[in-house]
């Protein structure tokens, strides 16, 4: 089955979250464009909400190093531990293939995932957006 066995939100203090989740699928299957904010209606920030995700990085299974390069994807891995960032102002709600999952009380960062991922700050968003053409060059 298909699902995400372990979803993690941790609170970075630099106007990102680190997400950090299991997914049982195929590393190569995982559509991230298909990520998305859900927001309740009549919400004043919802035109302004950052709805991309950044720095998408693959993890060995204990979480502790990062097996690949930014933006690739190792082939054939399931399942698949994944961590990405998303803007503070992302939603309370993140919609995925996979279900729904819950933002609003992030965790504090640990050790672990400092000492692994590459971080990000707000003024470098555009060179890690996973959805920019250039920063795949």
């Amino acid at each position: 089955m298909k699902n995400i066995q372990l979803f993690n939100c941790f609170d970075c203090a630099n106007g990102f979250y680190l997400i950090e989740a299991v997914i049982n699928d195929k590393s190569g299957k995982i559509d991230f464009s298909r990520f998305s904010p859900n927001r309740r209606k009549g919400d004043e920030n919802a035109e302004c909400a950052d709805s991309k995700l950044y720095a998408i990085q693959f993890l060995d299974p204990t979480g502790c190093e990062r097996i690949c390069e930014l933006f690739n994807k190792p082939m054939n891995m399931r399942p698949c531990r994944v961590a990405f960032f998303v803007a503070d102002n992302y939603g309370e709600i993140m919609n995925t293939p996979y279900g729904q999952f819950d933002l609003r009380n992030p965790e504090p960062l640990p050790d672990r995932l400092i000492n692994c991922v590459e971080f990000i700050g707000m003024a470098d968003r555009d060179k890690y957006d996973y959805y920019n053409d250039e920063a795949l060059d």
